[in-house]
């Protein structure tokens, strides 16, 4: 189950919405109606399974560690392991550690990830059975990043 780090679970879950970021467990009844609305109906085939494994020291702002956006709307099934993931919002930075059974929802913001131990995920995007799924870098200072638990 994700932990809300920076404030109360329904602040950050409004900050989050405000952005375009919905988080939620994989049974949530309304799973299927969040993902076609997120995807669209075309999209909502699983993608890819990634295994994704911590970052070696001094390469944690690398790769998925660097403030990005993407074109696609994306909800990432987190199937095994834990991660933080950081979202620019209204509010400032909110992080949130997404772990197995999680669901992330991105409509077109601002992140950056770091695995906290090996992970497996399966990746979806919109964009219909084509789209590339690419992320563009910001160019965003990379500050520490939240203390975990």
């Amino acid at each position: 189950m994700a932990q809300f780090l920076s404030m109360a679970e329904d602040v950050v879950r409004a900050s989050l919405a405000q952005a375009g970021v919905q988080i939620l467990a994989e049974d949530d009844p309304r799973r299927d109606e969040i993902l076609a609305d997120a995807l669209g109906q075309d999209s909502l085939e699983d993608r890819l399974t990634v295994d994704i494994v911590p970052p070696e020291a001094g390469q944690e702002n690398a790769g998925m560690g660097a403030w990005h956006i993407r074109e696609q709307a994306e909800a990432h099934s987190v199937l095994t392991g834990r991660g933080l993931v950081e979202f620019i919002t209204p509010d400032g930075v909110v992080p949130v550690i997404v772990e197995s059974g999680d669901i992330m929802v991105v409509r077109r913001t601002e992140h950056r990830y770091l695995p906290l131990t090996d992970q497996r995920w399966i990746l979806r995007w919109s964009g219909g059975p084509d789209a590339i799924f690419e992320s563009t870098d910001t160019g965003r200072e990379s500050a520490a990043w939240s203390q975990v638990p």
